[in-house]
This record gives C-alpha cells, structure tokens and sequence, in this order.
C-alpha cells in the first residue's frame, strides 16, 4: 500500500448526520448506491425499499417491493434488482425485478441460491449456490452463460451454510467469495470471455483463495472490498476484528488494519471510491475511517445505538457514495424502550433505520 504526499496533518475528517431513511420494519440487512448516487436500494426479510434523489437534495422513498429477501443485488445502473426468496418445492431461487417494483423474470433452472452480485458493467449476473458453485447470467436475455465447478477441497462446514460476502474486482475479471476450504476462507474466481468456434464463450474457473488463518482460526468473514485501483482486497475477520489487505494479484498479504478487539466484532467494509479511505462497520455501531495510504484511522463516529449481546450487531452494511461525500449504514439491533410510567425498559424497538452521514474535511485547529 504506498504513500502518498498528502499532509494527513493539516486538516481533519468529521462527520455529520445528513438524513436518515425510515421506512423499513424489520432491519436492515443491507443497502447500496447506484453508480450515479442518485438511487439507493435498501431491504430487510421481507421488504426491498428503493430511494431516490430528489430535487430538495433528499432522498425519498420511490417504492415498496413486498417480497422475501434473505439476500438482494442492485446493478449499478440502478435499472434492476436481484432477490432470493424460498420456493417450498424448488428451493431458493433468484427473481428480478426494475426499480420500479416491477417484476421482470424469474430464473427458472436456478435453485439453491444463496448469494449474487451483478458484474460492474451490469452485463452479468453472478449466482453462488450453496455448493458453492458460480453460475453467470447475461442480463440481457436473463440466460444461463456458464457455471463453475466447486473449489478445491470444498468441503462443508457449519461457516458454509450461508455465503454473505461477495466482491468483483472493478474490471469484472476477478470474483472473490466467502467460503470456506481448507485453502482459505475466501475463494478467487477468474471469469473468461473467450471466442471458440467464431462465438464468444464465457468460462469461470477458481484461481486461489486468501487468508487460511481464518479458516484455522474458525474466525469468519464479515466483509469483502476490492480497491478501486485493482490492486488490493480487503478481508475483515470478526472477533479477531481484523482487516487483512492482500494483493489482488498474487494473493499475498501485504499489510493489516487492527481494530480494538471486542466481542461485536466487524460487521463490514467498503473502499472509498478513489481509494482513499477503508470505511469499517463495527458490530458496536461505530464506523471507523481509515486513511489507506498511511494505516491509521482518521475519523470513528457512532452510526447505531442498541442494547446487544456477545456475537451480536447492531449495524447491517457501509456504503460510500459515488462521490465520497456520504457513508452509509442500516441498523438491525434492538434497542431499549424506556416507559416513563412504569421506569422500566424493554428491548422491544429494532433500529430499521438507513443512515446518511456526511463527510467532510475541514482545517485542523491544531496546525497553525
């Protein structure tokens, strides 16, 4: 990770609550941006909620798709929306929808999802089962291109039986995967535009896979970031509340973040769109800012409050904006509600809120 010359001394990074989004009954597993900023898609079991940017420099709620999600993808157009939902017979399976609440298709001859990601240029879409096989779907036509066989010495454990954490490498030509082999416990995937026969073929082959200490450990991955350069991943551990960066290329580890260690742990990650910053969710409910080039952290708000135990969160995702000039966060923990005629407390309320926090930076009043 090198350094720059940027004088990190001479000024300093604050952040301010600029909206929060309600809406939402249950928490919120996750939400993201559109690569414009100008739409966010948030969702929790049972809902999905699609944002979008108002004249009045807000977000507003555009729709409702009442829908199971255990788990969702948003293109990075904004245009469409990928859901898991649980068919009695069939398994879980994957359904689209526009971001208008409209649904478009299911995928018929996918079962067994368990997680998905669009490609950055949104012409694939990329589902894990739980196998942990990959399988690629053209957007346009909504048809299978290929599938993956399983990664070497797969074999199935406790920490496989949900994927959370997926992550393309901005040229599309990397996926890395939660999940967990006796190589490591995240898989790399190489996918392949190839021309065979005077057709164009697609082809997804394993690669290699990271952090093997984890997989000893028994810690478990809770989160994934490419650099924007390509150049690195980032990998949180849990309780070891770690950020491990390796090389993108070779998959050596080449450096570390180091939170203070708790029983809450690292909810997730994401990079700043120029690579600046590493934003990381605590299961606390605060984020920490870490200036990239120097490994030290830069800024730590509270984003969530709730009453939790150990091993529990109370802080869903983080997401930057296009722009950097917002971090966003969903909350999921409860939190306690104080009756003021009987002085007592009941952990009864879920914060199912999205949060907009604006960051800024601003001169340093201890330089001169």
């Amino acid at each position: 990770m090198p350094g720059n010359s940027k004088d990190v001394s001479s000024f300093k990074v604050v952040a301010s609550l600029y909206q929060t989004l309600q809406g939402h009954n249950h928490a919120v597993l996750g939400a993201s941006f559109s690569n414009d900023g100008h739409v966010i898609v948030s969702h929790d079991p049972c809902t999905i909620r699609v944002w979008k940017w108002h004249d009045q420099q807000q977000y507003v709620s555009h729709c409702v798709i009442e829908t199971e999600a255990t788990a969702i993808a948003t293109s990075h157009d904004g245009c469409f929306i990928a859901s898991i939902y649980e068919d009695r017979i069939l398994g879980e399976k994957v359904r689209l929808w526009s971001s208008d609440g409209k649904w478009v298709t299911d995928l018929s001859s996918q079962h067994d999802a368990c997680h998905m990601i669009f490609t950055p240029d949104d012409r694939q879409l990329a589902v894990v089962d739980h196998s942990g096989c990959v399988s690629l779907w053209d957007v346009t036509t909504w048809t299978l291109l290929c599938e993956s066989d399983l990664p070497p010495n797969a074999i199935k454990t406790r920490l496989n039986n949900r994927i959370r954490f997926l992550a393309f490498a901005p040229d599309g030509q990397r996926l890395a995967i939660e999940w967990y082999t006796q190589n490591g416990a995240v898989q790399i995937y190489e996918i392949e535009e190839i021309l065979h026969g005077g057709e164009i073929q697609w082809q997804i082959s394993w690669s290699g896979a990271v952090a093997p200490a984890m997989v000893q450990a028994h810690s478990i991955v809770r989160g994934l970031s490419y650099s924007p350069d390509w150049q690195y991943l980032a990998v949180a551990s849990d309780m070891e509340c770690i950020v491990w960066i390796f090389d993108a290329f070779s998959l050596h580890l080449i450096g570390s973040f180091n939170l203070p260690r708790s029983i809450y742990g690292i909810a997730d990650i994401a990079y700043s769109s120029d690579g600046t910053y590493l934003a990381l969710a605590h299961g606390d409910g605060t984020v920490w800012v870490w200036d990239v080039a120097y490994q030290n952290p830069i800024l730590t708000f509270s984003a969530h409050l709730g009453d939790i135990g150990p091993y529990s969160t109370v802080i869903g995702s983080i997401d930057w904006s296009p722009n950097d000039r917002l971090i966003m966060t969903t909350g999921v923990g409860l939190y306690k509600n104080w009756d003021a005629d009987t002085e007592k407390s009941t952990l009864d309320k879920i914060d199912s809120s999205v949060k907009l926090w604006k960051i800024q930076k601003i001169p340093n009043p201890r330089i001169s």
